[in-house]
């Protein structure tokens, strides 16, 4: 299992609980994650002292990780000095979602009461041959294997207010989690919301391989 660790500062890094990591430790190389940006200032804050909306950057160091997870049909990679945004989120809805594949009923979600939400998005690159069987036939898509394609995953993780800035960004890197495999439920906690952006027909593809009954539509 690899390590995951997030640099603050030159002289100031800390790493995360092997235990407590999912997705980005299953990797065969160690993780350094540098960050970068407003959230800088506010790391020693509680959660509730961070404004809604304060962005930071989290860029890979090194390395050209890959993650290949149990019961997937997709490889899901990073590039070096690959970026990922980080928002906190304290008001308003999280996103918006369709509760069916038909796209006729647009829900928001408004994520758990009293909590602060710290959304870490990468832009992942994907390959292998992804797809589900439906009553129309196989719908999904098909990759290539040069991985040229990035696809967006984001994960809202849910902590309360009190909760250090500094402590809750660790806690985000180390449970983020990739779709299109078995474990992607079960490896969000409580209140914890996953985003993906590939296309059409591969969120459908998901949804009926899963058993997830609503997809999310960003119009932030």
């Amino acid at each position: 299992m690899a390590s995951i660790s997030v640099q603050f500062s030159e002289n100031d890094s800390i790493s995360t609980d092997p235990v407590a990591t999912k997705d980005l430790s299953k990797t065969f190389q160690n993780l350094l994650f540098i960050l970068d940006g407003q959230l800088n200032a506010l790391l020693n804050q509680p959660l509730s002292a961070v404004p809604h909306g304060t962005k930071g950057t989290l860029t890979l160091d090194a390395g050209n990780p890959s993650w290949t997870l149990d019961g997937s049909p997709a490889t899901f990679s990073l590039r070096a000095k690959a970026t990922a945004t980080v928002t906190i989120h304290s008001q308003g809805a999280l996103f918006n979602y369709y509760r069916d594949f038909g796209d006729t009923d647009l829900q928001p979600c408004f994520g758990k009461a009293d909590s602060v939400y710290v959304i870490t998005e990468f832009g992942f690159n994907i390959s292998g041959k992804v797809y589900a069987a439906a009553s129309t036939g196989n719908i999904g898509v098909t990759t290539d294997d040069s991985g040229s394609v990035s696809y967006a995953v984001r994960n809202y993780k849910a902590f309360p207010p009190g909760k250090q800035l500094r402590e809750a960004l660790l806690e985000a890197v180390a449970a983020f989690t990739l779709p299109l495999h078995l474990n992607t439920i079960n490896n969000l906690g409580d209140a914890d919301c996953i985003y993906y952006e590939f296309d059409g027909a591969l969120n459908v593809g998901f949804g009926l391989t899963y058993g997830i009954d609503a997809s999310g539509v960003d119009t932030a």
